[in-house]
């Protein structure tokens, strides 16, 4: 068995219903394993959460700076727990809403 904090090994051809296998703290069997393995792939074909809502495809914008402003970009990101990415939607937002 496998556990939090060991290396990782292959571990070759099991059969998961009659060999000893735990994931999560539950047994492993071959249903179980099929069921993580499915919503593993659930989840990376989902990608990141939609920022217009739903479904609906959150188009990117990139662009370039200076390195003084990316440095003071990060900062405050640091400073105030947030994602670069974050700060500079607020302060587009900010910008076009004034316009």
């Amino acid at each position: 068995m496998i556990t939090k904090g060991q290396p990782y090994r292959d571990a070759g051809d099991v059969d998961l219903d009659t060999e000893d296998y735990t994931y999560a703290g539950q047994p492993l069997t071959e249903a179980r394993a099929a069921e993580v393995g499915e919503a593993a792939i659930d989840r990376a074909r989902r990608g990141r959460p939609s920022l217009t809502g739903g479904r609906v495809h959150s188009p990117q914008v990139a662009f370039r700076v200076p390195q003084p402003i990316k440095d003071r970009l990060a900062q405050a990101a640091r400073d105030e727990h947030r994602t670069e990415a974050a700060i500079m939607r607020d302060a587009l937002e900010a910008y076009l809403s004034a316009r």
